[in-house]
């Protein structure tokens, strides 16, 4: 897992690590929404940005989920193996 973040940046970039071996790409969802694909693990790492920008108004919490995929096994999907909470405040105080 990922430690909590708070930020006023509305993009983000999050990262990790990853076995090429067993994941060929990883997919994201926020705050419980449908899977996206898209992330790729290169060299044993991953890094996401979030796009479109995450909303802080003036102050909003995301939970970011991170899956595995890998087309060889009979359950293609891993569990959840990283997620984290992002702190969007983009209002001075």
């Amino acid at each position: 897992f990922l430690p909590s973040i708070s930020t006023n940046d509305t993009t983000p970039t999050l990262n990790g690590t990853c076995s090429e071996t067993r994941i060929e790409s990883i997919e994201y969802r926020i705050n419980g929404g449908t899977w996206t694909p898209g992330i790729d693990c290169d060299n044993g790492t991953w890094t996401w940005t979030a796009s479109p920008a995450l909303i802080g108004n003036p102050e909003t919490s995301y939970l970011i989920e991170f899956r595995g995929y890998n087309s060889t096994r009979p359950s293609p999907y891993s569990t959840t193996f990283a997620s984290t909470t992002v702190n969007v405040d983009t209002v001075a105080p």
